[in-house]
């Protein structure tokens, strides 16, 4: 199935559609989005216990405002959304 990622509120109710492939926290009221996403694994052999680790590498990458709004999505990689945006990882 294509497993596409929107965002939900504290109650559950979508605030904006399931459509990206992969997204992340907000920050300063941005989130960054992608879209034709694809799991590169990193292990040449499966793990006892079934845990896997993926690089994800996404060919369109862009950013989204808090009501849902896509402000930029294109050819760009993660870190060039990233740097454009100012955007952080969560401490």
């Amino acid at each position: 199935g294509e497993n596409k990622i929107g965002f939900a509120d504290e109650k559950g109710k979508i605030i904006i559609k399931p459509q990206f492939e992969m997204v992340s926290s907000y920050y300063n009221g941005k989130a960054i989005v992608a879209e034709s996403c694809e799991k590169i694994s990193l292990e040449k052999e499966e793990h006892k216990g079934g845990c896997h680790h993926y690089s994800i590498s996404c060919n369109r990458n862009g950013y989204i405002d808090e009501r849902g709004n896509i402000k930029l999505i294109g050819n760009y990689t993660f870190d060039e959304i990233r740097k454009k945006i100012k955007w952080k990882y969560p401490q």
